[in-house]
């Protein structure tokens, strides 16, 4: 997978969208990813098990609005992730492991905490848009919900309002339609 095809990816994912005015004139930017609300619910955490092209081994925090990528931690990445997951051979397998991450302080400003089953939902589209512009890249990709949420959040340090929900697995494919 090269740069290019990941950065398509998370922007894909949630990104912004069309750009609209309102009635009142004021601008409003649809993003990739309607949300309830049309809050910010869902981040997007990538885990780089090792380095591909530009992007080191680590942790990172994808910023759709500015579209970069922050580093929040150092690699190696492996086996802290393979600690993380009920089937560990996808910290082996792939080179990147996006985690979808719903954000309560965002949310529950706006909803009560019942709001928290919305970030489900929320979280299923952005996976949607992954499984969709990742097969349009030729890239090979699995949701994973089979993780430990406290050891997913001590690896991203998360605070106590963010909520790993899935993970995401991305590889690239070899001219023979195989994972690589």
């Amino acid at each position: 997978m090269d740069p290019r095809q990941l950065s398509t990816l998370l922007r894909s994912a949630t990104g912004p969208g069309r750009r609209v005015e309102r009635p009142d004139g004021t601008p409003h930017t649809f993003r990739m990813n309607p949300t309830a609300g049309g809050l910010e619910s869902i981040d997007l955490h990538l885990v780089a098990l090792r380095r591909t092209g530009e992007i080191g081994s680590g942790t990172y925090l994808f910023d759709p609005h500015r579209h970069v990528l922050s580093r929040t931690g150092t690699g190696p990445c492996i086996d802290a992730l393979e600690s993380c997951l009920v089937q560990p051979q996808f910290a082996r397998r792939a080179p990147f492991v996006v985690i979808l991450v719903g954000r309560l302080d965002r949310t529950l400003i706006k909803y009560s905490a019942r709001h928290y089953r919305t970030l489900h939902i929320d979280a299923g589209v952005v996976a949607q848009n992954l499984y969709l512009v990742a097969t349009a890249l030729r890239l090979a990709c699995c949701a994973i919900s089979g993780f430990y949420d406290a050891e997913i959040s001590n690896m991203l340090r998360l605070d106590q309002l963010s909520v790993p929900l899935l993970a995401f697995a991305l590889g690239g494919l070899d001219e023979g339609g195989k994972q690589g």
